[in-house]
């Protein structure tokens, strides 16, 4: 379904992106530094979008947040977000 809702933006380009994040770490510490480095990243690049201000923000609040969120603050257990580094999928 979300596919055909993109296909009828007909958009020029669509570019899909996975994390090469390891968010999976028990470590709170090293899950906050990995979490900077991924996302800092994000967001140093929708800042360089040529979009008005409010929809920069909605897309970091609405969308990256959850997954801070996420990533920070459930426990182990509950957590949604589950980035592994590409070294752990090529293991696999």
């Amino acid at each position: 379904r979300s596919l055909h809702q993109l296909r009828t933006l007909a958009p020029r380009l669509c570019i899909l992106a996975e994390p090469n994040s390891d968010h999976n770490t028990p470590s709170f510490v090293d899950r906050v530094k990995q979490c900077y480095y991924h996302f800092s990243l994000n967001f140093d690049a929708i800042e360089g979008l040529e979009s008005h201000v409010a929809h920069k923000y909605l897309i970091k609040r609405h969308f990256f947040a959850r997954e801070i969120t996420d990533i920070l603050a459930q426990p182990e257990e509950s957590r949604y977000e589950r980035h592994e580094r590409v070294e752990q999928w090529l293991d696999r």
